[in-house]
């Protein structure tokens, strides 16, 4: 799984889980954009992107821009359940499938 941030991963690992950050410690980090989003996916090394979370008021980088057009959007009560009260707003995307779309966003 991937976020926007490492802050926000690093509640995700903390549970035991495998995340990494899109966008660095600040969420802008320009290391990662559609194509090498897209590259990730194709190689079965991420699938899911939370985006939203700590630093995502900073408008992000090339590669939660592209998941936001590429990607198909999972509705918090899939995941979540119930709705939940949490400072951060998240948002959930599985990019399977969307290797080409990923590609050209």
């Amino acid at each position: 799984m991937l976020t926007v941030s490492s802050n926000t991963a690093a509640s995700i690992i903390l549970l035991g889980w495998r995340a990494g950050a899109v966008g660095g410690y600040s969420g802008t980090d320009p290391a990662l954009n559609g194509p090498g989003l897209a590259r990730l996916v194709a190689h079965h090394e991420a699938r899911y992107v939370v985006l939203g979370g700590a630093y995502s008021s900073r408008g992000g980088n090339k590669a939660t821009k592209a998941v936001i057009r590429a990607c198909h959007y999972i509705p918090s009560q899939f995941w979540l359940g119930a709705p939940r009260y949490s400072i951060y707003s998240l948002a959930l995307y599985d990019c399977a499938g969307d290797v080409r779309r990923l590609a050209s966003a």
